[in-house]
Formats: structure tokens, sequence, C-alpha cells
């Protein structure tokens, strides 16, 4: 259980390989949806002309602006677009994700490799390929599912949009020019969200093959610590948590959606492994003592000002910043507790 300098730079290590996996999916989505609305702009520069030529005497009424066929050619494609979308999304995620699950292993066990002396032959047990699998299959699932809604999300919004109008001034072009942008922001929302859900969904399968992974070695692995990487990014529950130690067989991190927390597993003292040897002390990062090293500049934009004072003063305690919530459909997680 002896957790190093080493340990820790084999931590980093992996969230920075995780970290590349995740930005290399997420860049890839973001330029697929950018493809998508450079498709479909053509169809929105004819349904904001044909409104703005409707215009004369005020803006269309939400009925007219609903029957017009170039609105109706620009939202039908909208929703072919962004279903088009979502069904490759999966395809893409189902094709990556069993490379990065296999890494996880491998991390896991050099993670706790290095808790022990070199010379001690470390063994370790290999996860079964359907659980992976079931993963794999379980991720995909939950990233079409949740981005299922968003097609009439888009279409949704759109519609509001263009029912609103602009003011036309004396440019039509300048209008239309502005209505387009206020449809492709939009859209965009759209990809944002779609974004945040292949983001968080991939951590959370590493997160479960990780868990498998310490599963499958319990003569070696006793637990997992909560490691939260400290910057001035972190929020406050994920410094709380920091640290805690949970059982091997319980899942998580549980932090927040794209939470970038990461299970440390834990290995049995070297006493408990027959090593006569005695332990390096433990070098696990201190979150609190980290927090109170930095200028108060940095304190303020974590915590914000009122929770940092009420820290500071003593009406609140570290333990107090975290929140556990039930998120029914998705699954429970530790968020900032409000300050009431």
């Amino acid at each position: 259980m002896a957790i190093t300098a080493i340990t820790m730079a084999q931590v980093q290590a992996m969230r920075i390989s995780l970290n590349q996996h995740v930005d290399e999916r997420t860049r890839e989505q973001a330029q697929a949806w950018n493809r998508a609305w450079a498709e479909l702009a053509a169809e929105y520069q004819a349904a904001a002309a044909e409104l703005i030529d409707a215009a004369e005497h005020g803006w269309p009424t939400r009925t007219q602006v609903l029957r017009s066929q170039r609105v109706a050619n620009a939202l039908k494609a909208t929703l072919e677009a962004v279903q088009d979308l979502t069904r490759k999304t999966g395809v893409q995620i189902a094709g990556n994700l069993p490379g990065l699950l296999s890494q996880v292993e491998r991390w896991q066990q050099a993670i706790a490799t290095s808790q022990v002396p070199l010379s001690t032959d470390l063994a370790w047990a290999r996860v079964d390929r359907r659980q992976l699998d079931a993963i794999v299959n379980r991720t995909t699932g939950r990233i079409v599912s949740g981005m299922r809604p968003l097609p009439g999300w888009i279409d949704q919004q759109v519609k509001s949009v263009l029912v609103r109008g602009v003011a036309l001034g004396d440019n039509p072009d300048a209008a239309a020019a502005r209505i387009i942008a206020r449809c492709r922001g939009q859209f965009d929302g759209g990809m944002y969200r779609a974004r945040l859900i292949t983001r968080t969904e991939i951590l959370d399968a590493h997160r479960n093959a990780a868990t498998e992974a310490r599963k499958a070695n319990p003569d070696t692995i006793t637990g997992w610590r909560w490691h939260a990487d400290l910057g001035a990014r972190t929020c406050p529950s994920c410094l709380s948590q920091n640290g805690s130690l949970h059982p091997a067989d319980e899942g998580g991190p549980y932090d927040h959606p794209q939470g970038r927390c990461t299970a440390v597993p834990v290995t049995k003292t070297w006493a408990e492994m027959g090593i006569d040897l005695p332990e390096p002390p433990d070098q696990f990062p201190d979150a609190r003592a980290w927090f109170d090293g930095q200028p108060a500049d940095v304190q303020q934009q974590i915590m914000g000002r009122e929770r940092l004072s009420r820290l500071n003063n003593g009406e609140l305690s570290w333990d107090d910043l975290s929140q556990r919530r039930e998120n029914p459909g998705w699954r429970p997680s530790y968020s900032v507790a409000p300050l009431r």
C-alpha cells in the first residue's frame, strides 16, 4: 500500500492517456457536427430569405413560418442530420472503446506494481473479455439513448428562433445573417450536449473497466482512493473527496458530468503480502494542504467568495463541501453542496 511518487507519476500518465483519447473522440464528434452544419447552411439561407421576403408588413405569424416549405425543408434536413450524427457517434465509440478498455487493465497493473518493491513478482489476473464487451455495449447504448432527444430539442429551439424573427432594419442580408447565426447557435447547443454525454460516458466506461480489474485481483487490491486533479478548475466537491478510501469492488469515482477524478488502486500492505521490508511513507496528495498553499485569488476562484469566507471562519468544514445526488437513469454523483 505504498503510494509513492512513482505511483502518482503512473496515475498522471494514465490520466494524460485517457484525456488524449477522450479529446480525440470529442474532437472528431465536433468536426462531424461542423460538417453537418455546413451542409445545412444553404437550407437555412433559403428559409431566412423567404421569411424576410414575406416580412414587408411585419414578421410572419407562427403559423405562416411553420407552413413555409423552406422552413420545413431546413427542419427536416436538421432532423435527419442529427439522427445520422447520433448513429455515427455510437458506431465510432463502439469501434474505439475496446482499445481504451484494454489499456485500463495495463494501467491498473502498473499502478499496483509501483506500490511494491521492484523485486516483487505481483500476481495479476486479467478481466474476462465478456465483461469488457458488456461495458462497451452499455456505454455505446447510453450515449445513443442520451443523445436521442437531441433532434426534437434542436427542432424546437430552431423553430423558436424562426418564429421570433429579427428587427429587419434597412438591410435584409444582415437580418438573414442574424437569423442564420441564431439557428447555428441552437444547433451548436445540441453539439455541446452531445459532447458532454460522450465525454462523461467514456470516462465512466474507463472507471467501470478499472473496477472490474480490481475485482479480478482481490488477493492484491484492497480498495481505491479518490484522486482529484488538483488545479484551479477543480471543484470544491472533488477537493473534499480527494483521498477518501473505498472498497475495491465499489465503482467510481462518482463525480459530476465530465469529472476528471481518478480511482487509484490500493494494494495490501507489504506485511500482508509477506514482504519483510519497511514501507516508504505515503505520498498521496493532500488536497487540503494543496488548497491552503494556493494564493487567495485561486482559493476564491475555486470556492467562491461566500463559501471561502464560511470555510475560513469555521462555519463550513471540509466535509461539508460535497453532496451525493441521486440521478435516475444515470448514476449517483457527488457535486458541490449548496450553501444553504
